[in-house]
């Protein structure tokens, strides 16, 4: 299980190498208020973390620049950065792409207006997948299923319905909670719409 979400990998598709100076991990602030007001209007996600200094931020432009213009830029959580160097295969699960800010809660899908609003390139974002799935194979061992730390608690306490909540203490306190096919969207109290999980259709 991973336990990173929000974290960004930028790497070379062709042999998987980082493309960042301090290796695979770099964080991209999407939190500029007049952009998360729109989404959060918009219900299209919550925009927050990342980048917050203007050497940080010319630094990332740089590097994802050169990595479009080579044509081999991948830009993907850190599941999606470790399923590509194990198996090949440029995938992220449902939950996890969620926590970008870049997928529509609705379709399940990299949502065109996110991506062109934070300047993310589709093509370069991994395949979205279920939950529970084919991620490839390790030798002779399957993968078949990827989910994050709070959400496989989530799961592992059997929250499976409506108004079934956790809270886990570890490096912060998180409490989650599943609200069905609501979607919480434009809350004033600072909650993050997710997916918990994706099993199935």
């Amino acid at each position: 299980m991973l336990a990173v979400r929000s974290r960004l990998q930028l790497f070379d598709g062709s042999d998987v190498t980082p493309l960042q100076e301090n290796g695979p991990g770099l964080w991209i602030e999407l939190h500029v208020s007049h952009k998360a007001r729109r989404c959060q209007q918009g219900c299209l996600g919550s925009a927050r973390q990342v980048i917050e200094d203007e050497d940080d931020r010319a630094r990332a432009r740089h590097i994802v620049k050169a990595g479009e213009n080579a044509g081999t830029l991948r830009l993907g959580t850190t599941d999606a950065y470790v399923l590509e160097r194990l198996t090949g295969h440029f995938a992220t699960n449902t939950t996890t792409a969620s926590r970008t800010s870049l997928m529509n809660l609705r379709t399940c899908e990299w949502d065109e207006e996110l991506c062109r609003l934070f300047g993310a390139t589709i093509k370069c974002l991994p395949e979205i997948r279920p939950t529970v799935g084919d991620f490839g194979s390790v030798g002779r061992v399957p993968l078949t299923a990827s989910l994050v730390d709070q959400q496989a608690a989530l799961y592992g306490h059997r929250c499976c319905k409506s108004g079934d909540a956790k809270i886990t203490f570890g490096t912060g306190a998180f409490a989650l909670a599943l609200t069905g096919k609501y979607i919480v969207c434009g809350s004033d109290q600072g909650l993050l719409p997710t997916v918990a999980w994706h099993i199935g259709n």
